[in-house]
């Protein structure tokens, strides 16, 4: 009898023993598998394209510290990091990627946004500067991508060296790759930096030369001649940029905004009305259009539109409801 248990009890002991020594294993197994390098990069790039980038860095970290040398995981890694608008890091990485592979435009473009990023956030000419000698060298790989001549003009325009952006957006005109109207337009907009406005009518003249449907070239010339206080010539250009782009609400906003200026209140409120049909939540067209009823004796009709204005944030609306109230 007591043989018997004692065997019953060795049996049940062996049996515990391979129960524990499995799960050991099991265990073991497991967190090899869990820590492995390829379940850790699944982990990171799932997170990275569901945009959830905090449990995306997390696991990119961890796989940079396997030693990984794989180009894609230091980009999506960098990437995840400016999402998280830590750039200082995005940075480091990006350049990294930039010495693994030299020979990729879009590296050195990347790395390039990057600093043009930092640099908007902290007002840093010298990251500026940085950004341009990326963008160079992208421009030397591949002269014909237009992102790289936009950004590089934005990081020299940013740090006001006119010469300089006028430079590029002249080559990109050279290449004849581009839409030659949109380079035309930005190189007048230089010239309207610098207050050379018959420089700049000049190229807003060529852009719309080059492309008769490029709307932004009309109203730009319509906002010179505003400045120069030439109204009647202003509203001429500002109605031809809504004639080719009739969703354009800033056209009408500015036409409404001279006849306001003007005292000629009823058409302010026609030309308002025309805008209120494309954006009814604009504050300043809800401005403009409340007090052009106001003065022409539909006060309670303009005070809604005041109010209205008022509520999305429009300062001159705060001022005019205090000034009627004081009335």
């Amino acid at each position: 009898m007591l043989k018997k248990r004692a065997d019953t009890n060795l049996k049940n002991s062996i049996i515990f023993t391979l129960f524990f020594l499995s799960l050991a294993t099991g265990l073991y197994f497991f967190r090899i598998f869990y820590y492995s390098k390829d379940y850790i990069l699944e982990r990171a790039n799932y997170y990275f394209f569901d945009e959830k980038y905090f449990f995306a860095v997390r696991y990119f970290d961890k796989a940079i510290k396997l030693k990984t040398l794989d180009i894609e995981v230091y980009k999506d890694y960098a990437q995840s990091l400016l999402k998280l608008e830590n750039y200082d890091l995005a940075i480091k990485y990006f350049k990294l990627v930039v010495e693994l592979d030299p020979f990729d435009f879009e590296n050195y473009y990347a790395l390039a946004n990057i600093l043009y990023t930092k640099a908007c956030n902290t007002n840093n000419r010298k990251l500026f500067l940085q950004a341009c000698q990326y963008l160079k060298e992208a421009i030397n790989l591949n002269p014909n991508s237009e992102k790289l001549y936009l950004l590089i003009g934005l990081c020299y325009r940013r740090c006001s060296l006119y010469n300089e952006v006028r430079l590029f957006y002249n080559k990109a005109l050279v290449s004849q790759k581009f839409n030659k109207a949109s380079f035309y337009n930005l190189i007048g907009n230089t010239f309207r930096q610098e207050g050379l406005n018959q420089n700049a009518l000049d190229y807003y003249q060529k852009a719309k030369e080059s492309d008769p449907l490029f709307f932004i070239a009309y109203y730009n010339i319509g906002d010179i001649y505003f400045h120069l206080r030439d109204f009647a010539q202003a509203l001429s250009w500002y109605k031809k940029s809504i004639e080719v782009n009739k969703e354009f609400i800033a056209g009408y906003l500015k036409i409404a905004g001279i006849y306001y200026q003007d005292n000629r209140f009823e058409s302010s409120k026609d030309w308002a009305l025309e805008a209120l049909k494309i954006n009814p939540n604009n504050p300043k067209v809800n401005y403009i259009l409340g007090m052009s009823l106001y003065y022409l004796n539909e006060k309670e009709k303009g005070l809604k539109y005041l109010k209205y204005a008022a509520n999305y944030g429009d300062s001159e609306a705060m001022l005019s409801l205090k000034t009627i109230n004081l009335e």
